[in-house]
């Protein structure tokens, strides 16, 4: 039987197995983290940045798609800041075409 981890998604407590990702904790409570270069199939390398969330005590914003699980997480997917970030991320995108 898998350990099973507890933590915090935009304060609602949710459950995932040890290993698992933010990612896939959250869309297992229907939460939604948007992300581009997520495919079911392939390996996640957290190359978009698209899926950046804050984790209370971090400095930095962590992909959500790379991140595991930890006892007692605390856990952002939406924000002012995240939202700068992802609006100045696909500007990005976009300029490159």
């Amino acid at each position: 039987m898998p350990e099973i981890k507890t933590l915090s998604i935009d304060a609602v407590m949710v459950s995932a197995a040890a290993g698992s990702t933010i990612l896939e904790a959250a869309r297992e409570h229907g939460i939604e983290i948007p992300t581009l270069c997520h495919l079911d199939g392939l390996e996640d390398v957290g190359a978009c940045r698209l899926c950046l969330v804050e984790i209370e005590g971090q400095n930095k914003l962590s992909p959500a798609c790379v991140t595991h699980v930890e006892e007692g997480m605390s856990v952002k997917t939406r924000s002012p800041r995240l939202q700068k970030y992802r609006r100045m991320l696909l500007e990005l995108l976009f300029s490159e075409r």
